[in-house]
């Protein structure tokens, strides 16, 4: 259970995080929000998955940070690990869990959790990353009219998964053939970015 005064930012909403239904609620209504339609679940880079979350806040009550005393920290699907799409599993947030303040935001703060990825769902997240951002190039190609901009946003999300997690698996595997993929996948990441309705 969280120690009671750690509040969390979670979408819209502010919840205290020892109020396990009220976390389940607002991820489940920011998961809606943050979801990108058409792809398949565990490949939506900003979507939490819940019994993640769970594993790290109880992770954080055993060891309170006093930087977060009094504060909201926002459940960032990605900067927390915490993603459905991210190399982790619940059982990563077993052992000590560092926590490093990366931005404020007044009452609130966002962080990055340092934790080790878990190697097998990396390496075939990463194969069904691959194989995902490569059908949707496909689709972006072929796409016209109204059909362009969602196709690119699904090429935006799967994209981002492929190259979070052929990282992980560049340092569960290091060698030539894990940092190519590695590369591939932040050039296609970098090329498919969609800022503003357009990609950069």
């Amino acid at each position: 259970m969280a120690a009671p005064d750690l509040m969390l930012s979670i979408g819209r909403a502010t919840v205290a995080a020892s109020d396990t239904a009220a976390v389940a609620a607002a991820i489940a209504t920011a998961n809606q929000q943050a979801a990108v339609e058409g792809v398949p679940d565990g490949f939506n880079p900003a979507t939490i998955d819940p019994a993640k979350a769970q594993a790290l806040l109880a992770a954080l009550a055993k060891a309170p940070l006093a930087a977060l005393a009094g504060r909201n920290l926002i459940l960032n699907a990605y900067n927390l690990r915490i993603g459905t799409s991210s190399p982790t599993t619940p059982a990563s947030f077993t052992g000590a869990v560092r926590l490093e303040i990366d931005s404020e935001h007044g009452a609130s703060v966002m962080a990055n959790v340092l934790v080790a990825p878990d190697c097998a769902t990396a390496i075939a997240r990463a194969a069904a990353a691959r194989e995902l951002t490569a059908a949707a190039d496909a689709e972006v190609n072929a796409a016209t009219g109204d059909a362009v901009m969602p196709a690119r946003r699904r090429r935006q999300a799967v994209s981002r998964v492929w190259f979070d997690n052929a990282a992980a698996q560049a340092t569960c595997q290091p060698s030539e053939a894990t940092a190519a993929e590695r590369a591939a996948a932040e050039k296609a990441m970098k090329a498919a970015i969609v800022i503003g309705g357009a990609i950069q």
